[in-house]
């Protein structure tokens, strides 16, 4: 057992060294690599940790990643599009920061076995294999978090930017201008910067068509799907765009009532474990304490016992 620990503890030790080994060699050699760019496009929304470990990630998916299928990459680059990323995190790199968050699960790993004394060969593969599952699969829950996060706070902001929308259009403004005029109006977040990017597609030369489908697929919100579905059958059709504008925001602050409404109903589900748990075994004590001293000071007890 001693023997097997040991083997695991030179494997561990051998990897660290090779890693830091390659570490250098890797920036180095992709650094000599004219069609490299290490410093990748914009960053600005990524972590401190993400950007600085960028170029090693990107040195990594440049030389040594080997081809992914094409169906993993689109699936990935879906999500980092959900999630605003994908200019600053390509799909290759985000493979590769997986395998670099399982190393260094594992690292942390073999450093609490070593710091605890653990010798113990069962207990020492359940933390290991415990903390390189959960590596490999942190980087997945971060971007799922983050892609929650972003549309809930898009959800929030988007009723009032179509209240805009159907003031500026009944005051006379087109509706390339009130939405410019919103984009002005609204604060500042994921729905100004992705309505930012449509303004953008439209000054390229797209169709508004092409661009709100863009738009709608780049922040994947039924609430905004069915605007953008709405707006393109109104232009086909040569509907009315300002009474259907009028007909979603009031649809959208009912929904959002909707949401307020079965969050205030699920709170006191979401009180009742945190009560029952710490709340009233704290309140019995101060009940039952009393009533018991009370009871044993009596001598009941002892009249009882004999």
């Amino acid at each position: 057992m001693s023997e097997l620990l040991l083997y695991i503890s030179l494997a561990a030790v051998l990897a660290t060294v090779v890693s830091a080994t390659l570490i250098p060699m890797v920036l180095l050699k992709a650094n000599a690599r004219p069609d490299i760019d290490l410093s990748g496009s914009e960053s600005s929304n990524l972590g401190l940790l993400l950007r600085n470990i960028r170029p090693l990630l990107r040195a990594y998916t440049n030389i040594f990643e080997k081809k992914t299928q094409p169906e993993k990459l689109e699936i990935m680059r879906l999500k980092l599009l959900k999630a605003d990323l994908l200019y600053s995190l390509s799909p290759s790199e985000f493979f590769a920061l997986r395998r670099f968050s399982l190393l260094l699960a594992l690292g942390f790993g073999y450093l609490i076995t070593q710091l605890t004394g653990m010798t113990d060969l069962p207990k020492t593969v359940a933390v290991l294999g415990g903390l390189a599952v959960l590596g490999h699969t942190y980087p997945d829950i971060w971007l799922n978090d983050k892609i929650k996060q972003r549309k809930h706070e898009m959800e929030k902001a988007f009723p009032f930017f179509l209240d805009l929308l159907v003031l500026m259009m009944r005051a006379g403004l087109p509706f390339a201008g009130a939405v410019q005029q919103g984009i002005n109006r609204i604060p500042g977040g994921a729905l100004q910067r992705e309505l930012v990017k449509y303004q953008r597609d439209i000054r390229t030369g797209l169709a508004r068509a092409e661009a709100l489908e863009n738009f709608s697929t780049r922040i994947d919100i039924p609430a905004i799907t069915n605007f953008t579905a709405a707006i393109i059958q109104a232009e086909e059709t040569g509907g009315s765009i300002t009474n259907m504008l009028a007909n979603q925001a009031k649809q959208r602050r009912k929904e959002r009532f909707l949401r307020a409404e079965k969050k205030a109903n699920e709170a006191p589900v979401k009180m009742l474990f945190p009560l029952v748990g710490l709340l009233f075994p704290i309140t019995f004590m101060i009940i039952s304490v009393p009533i018991i001293v009370q009871f044993l000071d009596s001598g009941l007890v002892e009249k009882l016992m004999k």
